[in-house]
């Protein structure tokens, strides 16, 4: 897993062979170490980082064409062969969902609510958002426009049973209407008119 990591990362981020699209890239040690959390869960029997690459490195990539590169390097360094076209297993009851490696319990489950359709062609991505919200990463789903990205993020929360806040972005938001701001305060001079109330 180190060495597949150290790999992408210098194809990557230094010789900048391929994944020119949405550089630049890091891959560090945090992935490695996410890689290695999420095969701990106790969700199968036989793990094998191979499950989790598509999660984990692959669906960083905007292209196919980078995703097969870095296919390539994982076959190198693992001598194990991966279809990229599978896709994950799933499940959906009253109280739980697996995608995959995904496993969420669903909140409010006495709520009757039709549920949406699954698209064979999400589950892999559903999977890997899920990954990483499970464990509080950032999230950043990319595409041109309407290809299905709040399609997906709203489809996770719906078979999660959770609500999701929506804020439209567009490009002339600013990170304070986000974040908020900073207004700093002289009490000095507001103190005056303090006491005079």
């Amino acid at each position: 897993m180190i060495t597949f990591n150290s790999s992408i990362h210098h194809a990557v981020s230094v010789e900048r062979a391929f994944g020119k699209d949405g550089a630049p890239w890091e891959f560090n040690l945090r992935d490695v170490l996410c890689w290695i959390d999420i095969l701990k869960r106790p969700t199968r029997t036989n793990h094998h980082p191979a499950d989790l690459l598509c999660s984990v490195y692959l669906h960083r990539f905007r292209h196919s064409s980078d995703r097969h590169l870095a296919l390539t390097m994982f076959k190198h360094a693992f001598n194990h062969s991966f279809d990229l076209s599978r896709n994950p297993t799933w499940t959906l009851s009253a109280s739980q969902v697996s995608i995959g490696y995904f496993s969420s319990k669903r909140e409010n489950c006495s709520r009757q609510v039709r549920p949406k359709r699954l698209l064979k062609s999400q589950l892999s991505a559903l999977e890997a958002v899920g990954c990483a919200v499970s464990h509080s990463s950032l999230t950043i789903v990319t595409g041109v426009r309407n290809t299905g990205q709040t399609s997906l993020v709203r489809t996770l929360a719906h078979i999660t049973a959770r609500t999701v806040q929506e804020v439209h972005v567009s490009s002339t938001t600013d990170a304070t209407d986000l974040l908020g701001g900073f207004e700093q305060v002289d009490f000095q001079n507001r103190l005056p008119w303090m006491c005079l109330a």
